[in-house]
């Protein structure tokens, strides 16, 4: 008898996404199934600013629903901030929100609605769920949330929030099934008013999301095909539409690479690149998805004795002229070459680390092990972190 070993995978999908010109404009008919009362609209000052807010405002008054908006939602959000959030729900008895922005909007909307049907703190969230899905736990189901992004981050089809605690000087990555929106409506024209730095922070951490997705231990084969395919469209329309932002195609294969980048990494998690990247953008003045991409080449070369494979399948999507080079050091110098074509720091030097802080960094990396333990092809022992640390220092 012929024997083969299956593999084993799970696939954790969005509920409902829609995606085009003119979408939200589907947001009146969800709403129709649920029941009347205050609806909470959270957003930033900037998407306000921006006169995106106005069309979903418009929608939930018209159905009938009572209207309170929080605009003072932070890039990063922290504990403290959305726990205000979380209090002001909780005090005006709101029946479901709506979230107008970005990612960090969008990631502190769910914590949000867990928290508006349910007990417990913010910490508590962090608590819970802060190693991933093996720590889900009964709950009541949340407030039914909408997402309307303004932003390519991905968070919409993710269900997982990142909230920052600045005493730690490290941010926390809570998962868990109970925080997956109900609906997304992605129309790519809202991204049109995003400060051009922005969605260049956004799309990088997206492209990472992809990166460290395709070479997960928790991979499965469809999160592989999508990873390969979200990463090949970043990586080649974010030039375009950095270059020039009228480039409607760009655009769109932008936010659809963006897109399926977060339905990897809401499927794999996050690995190594984000383990290290955490601790120094809490504390240095660099993006996110900034030290992402800073990290990345780093992260790479370390993975390639355990990626071979995955590696090559992503360089000869990208286009890679590998010769004798290895898969992992190819990509390594593309994503190099794309960092200094976007006029952005390459090593951690240039962002105000020297090596008298990797022993902190390390520190604060440790909160996160799961990163270096669960998800990342290769394991990371702890003093390994500090020679990546030296080794991002310097570059290459």
């Amino acid at each position: 008898m012929i024997t083969t070993e299956l593999t084993d995978w799970s696939l954790r999908m969005p509920r409902f996404v829609r995606f085009g010109g003119g979408v939200v404009d589907d947001l009146a008919e969800h709403l129709a199934l649920i029941d009347q009362g205050e609806v909470c609209l959270m957003t930033d000052e900037g998407v306000v600013g921006a006169g995106l807010t106005a069309p979903g405002e418009k929608i939930v008054t018209v159905a009938g629903f009572a209207l309170d908006v929080i605009e003072g939602v932070q890039a990063q959000p922290s504990i403290a901030g959305v726990q205000g959030a979380v209090d002001r729900v909780r005090q005006r008895g709101s029946v479901a929100i709506v979230a107008v922005g970005g990612g960090s909007v969008v990631d502190a909307a769910k914590i949000t609605a867990l928290l508006g049907s349910n007990d417990g703190s913010v910490s508590d969230v962090v608590e819970w769920f802060g190693r991933g899905f093996v720590n889900e736990r009964p709950m009541r189901p949340s407030l039914p949330l909408f997402t309307v992004p303004t932003m390519v981050s991905g968070a919409d089809v993710v269900s997982a929030a990142v909230v920052t605690d600045p005493g730690a000087h490290t941010k926390f990555a809570c998962w868990s099934l109970h925080m997956m929106p109900r609906a997304t409506f992605f129309d790519p024209a809202n991204t049109t008013t995003a400060p051009k730095d922005h969605l260049l922070d956004a799309a990088l951490d997206s492209f990472t999301h992809a990166l460290e997705g395709l070479t997960a231990r928790t991979a499965s084969p469809i999160t592989r095909n999508l990873a390969i395919d979200a990463a090949a469209q970043i990586f080649r329309s974010l030039p375009v539409l950095y270059a020039d932002a009228t480039d409607r195609r760009a655009r769109e294969d932008l936010c659809l690479g963006c897109l399926e980048a977060g339905l990897v990494v809401g499927n794999t998690r996050a690995a190594a690149i984000h383990g290290l990247s955490y601790p120094v953008s809490s504390t240095f003045p660099i993006s996110h998805g900034r030290c992402n991409i800073l990290l990345a080449p780093t992260v790479v070369r370390y993975n390639g004795v355990a990626a071979e494979q995955e590696y090559a399948d992503l360089a000869d999507a990208l286009g890679l002229v590998r010769g004798v080079e290895a898969p992992a050091e190819a990509l390594a110098t593309a994503i190099t070459k794309l960092t200094w074509g976007l006029g952005l720091p390459a090593t951690l030097a240039e962002v105000g680390v020297t090596s008298q802080h990797i022993p902190e960094l390390v520190i604060a990396a440790q909160r996160n092990r799961w990163f270096f333990d669960e998800v990342n092809p290769r394991p990371v022992p702890e003093e390994s972190v500090g020679q990546l640390y030296a080794e991002a220092l310097a570059g290459v």
